[in-house]
Order: structure tokens, then C-alpha cells, then sequence
């Protein structure tokens, strides 16, 4: 066995007593084989740390190697735990984002519905205003209309009652007169009557 393979297989010894409470975590958590566990992931950082380090110490290239391989790997699991970070804090803002929208959408909504729901209302009162002015109108033309009916009814009634005091006073002077005229007739017959009478009686005598 060369020289550098004994303190290679103490660092790998060493590093693998080191990482058994890590391993036990790992298979309690249910993280065994999950490289990008930050736990799993720091200690991988630390071991190419020590490899490196070792192994430029004792001139080791294999641990060297080995380090730069393990740095190499860590180093884009870290990458890629960064993108992860900012992919989900992308969706969560482009979530945010789009919830954001949709409440302002549904604002705009509301206010739309509202403000048709306005404009509904004052047609509608405008509507029923109007409708009502018109009644009005009518209601106070259909009383004129009564009351001038009724007044021309009435005028009528008293013209036709006038006229019926004129005839009837037409009639009663020529009643009048015509009882007159017999009153007078009598009278003249009667005193026709008594002047024959006289005659009559001057003639009988001797």
C-alpha cells in the first residue's frame, strides 16, 4: 500500500464515523438520499473542505480530487437549491401576483356591477317620475274635464229651468188674460141681458 493511501483511508474513516449521527438523521427523517437536505448538504461542503485541505497538505491528489469532485458537487446542488429558492419565490409572487389581479378584477367587477346597478335605479326613478307626471297631467285634465262638464251641466239645468219659469209665467198671463177675456164676456152678457131685459119691459107697457 503507498504511503498517502494510509492518512487518504484515515481522512475517508474519519469522515464517514463523523457523518453516522448525520446518516441516522437522514434515515429518520425520511432524507436518506436526498443530497440537497441542508444538513446532508453542509457536511458534504465540509468534507471537500477537508479533503482539500488534507490532501494539499500531504501532497495527496486522489484527495484532492476527491475534494474538488465532492465541492464541484455541492456547489451545484447549492446552485440548484438556489434556483429552487428562486423559482418557488417567483411562483410565489407571480401567485401573489395573479391573486392580486383577480381581486382587482373582481373590484373592477363589483364597481362595473354597482355602477350599473346605479344607472338602473335613476332610469328606473327617472322612469317612474315621469310615469307619474303624466298621471298627474291626466288625473288634474280628467278633474278639469269634470269640473268643466259639470259646470256646462249645470248652466244647462238653469237655462232649462229659466225656460221653463218663462213659459210657465207665458202660460199663466195668457190663462190670465183669457180668464179675463170670459170674466169680461160675462159681464157684457150679463148686462147685454139686462138692457134687453129693460127694453122688453118698457115695450110691455101701456
Amino acid at each position: 500500500m503507498p504511503v498517502q493511501a494510509l492518512p487518504r483511508s484515515a481522512v475517508r474513516l474519519g469522515l464517514t464515523a463523523v457523518r453516522l449521527p448525520l446518516t441516522a438523521a437522514e434515515v429518520l427523517t425520511r432524507h436518506r438520499g436526498d443530497a440537497e437536505w441542508p444538513p446532508t448538504l453542509a457536511f458534504e461542503g465540509m468534507e471537500a473542505t477537508v479533503k482539500l485541505a488534507v490532501g494539499r497538505a500531504l501532497g495527496d491528489q486522489v484527495l484532492v480530487a476527491e475534494g474538488r469532485l465532492t465541492e464541484t458537487k455541492v456547489a451545484k446542488l447549492r446552485q440548484a437549491t438556489e434556483l429552487e429558492v428562486q423559482a418557488e419565490e417567483h411562483r410565489v409572487d407571480a401567485e401573489s401576483e395573479l391573486e392580486q389581479r383577480r381581486r382587482q378584477d373582481g373590484e373592477r367587477r363589483a364597481k362595473a356591477e354597482r355602477a350599473e346597478a346605479d344607472q338602473k335605479a335613476r332610469l328606473a326613478r327617472t322612469e317612474a317620475t315621469a310615469k307619474k307626471k303624466v298621471a298627474d297631467e291626466a288625473a288634474r285634465k280628467e278633474a278639469a274635464a269634470r269640473k268643466t262638464k259639470q259646470a256646462s251641466e249645470q248652466a244647462v239645468a238653469r237655462s232649462t229651468r229659466a225656460t221653463k219659469r218663462a213659459a210657465l209665467s207665458a202660460e199663466e198671463k195668457a190663462l190670465r188674460k183669457e180668464k179675463q177675456a170670459t170674466v169680461r164676456k160675462q159681464k157684457a152678457a150679463t148686462a147685454q141681458k139686462r138692457i134687453s131685459g129693460s127694453k122688453q119691459a118698457r115695450a110691455a107697457r101701456p
